[in-house]
C-alpha cells in the first residue's frame, strides 16, 4: 500500500513538472509574439494604435523586448506634437531599461523645451541612478511657470 502511494504521488509530481513547463514555455511564446507585433506596431500603425502599444510597454515592460523599436519610441518623444504622447513616449522609454536611450535622456534634459516633460526626464534619470544637475537658468524657468 505504502509502495502504491509513493508511486502515485512521484507521477503526479511528474504530470505536474511537465505540464507547468509546458505552460511557462507557452507564456514565454506569447510575450515574444507580442513584442513582435508591438514593434511593428509602432513602426507602421496610426496615432491610436501607438499610443496603445506605448501604455502596453508601460504596463508589461519587464516581460516584453521592443528593443527594435527603441528608435521609433524615441522619434515620438522628440517628434510627436502633443505633449501627453511624448510623456507616454518618455516613460515608455524608462520601462524599456535601454542604456542607449537613458544615456540619450541624460544629454536632451538640457534641450527640453516642456517644464512637465523635463521633471519627468529628472525623475526617470533618477530612477535609473543617472541623476542630473540643471542649470540655474532651468531652474529659474520652472519657478516662473
Amino acid at each position: 500500500m505504502n509502495r502504491l502511494f509513493i508511486n502515485s504521488i512521484i507521477v503526479i509530481c511528474m504530470m505536474f513538472a511537465v505540464f507547468s513547463s509546458a505552460v511557462a514555455g507557452e507564456t514565454d511564446n506569447r510575450w515574444d509574439m507580442a513584442s513582435r507585433n508591438m514593434v511593428e506596431g509602432l513602426k507602421n500603425g496610426n496615432d491610436g494604435l501607438k499610443q496603445s502599444i506605448l501604455q502596453n510597454i508601460i504596463r508589461f515592460g519587464d516581460s516584453l523586448d521592443v528593443n527594435e523599436a527603441i528608435f521609433e519610441i524615441m522619434r515620438i518623444y522628440r517628434n510627436h506634437e502633443n505633449e501627453g504622447m511624448r510623456q507616454l513616449a518618455l516613460i515608455a522609454l524608462h520601462k524599456t531599461n535601454n542604456t542607449w536611450a537613458m544615456t540619450f535622456l541624460e544629454r536632451a534634459i538640457k534641450f527640453e523645451k516642456s517644464p512637465k516633460l523635463r521633471k519627468s526626464m529628472c525623475a526617470i534619470l533618477h530612477d535609473c541612478n543617472r541623476p542630473v544637475n540643471i542649470d540655474e537658468s532651468l531652474l529659474a524657468d520652472n519657478l516662473s511657470e
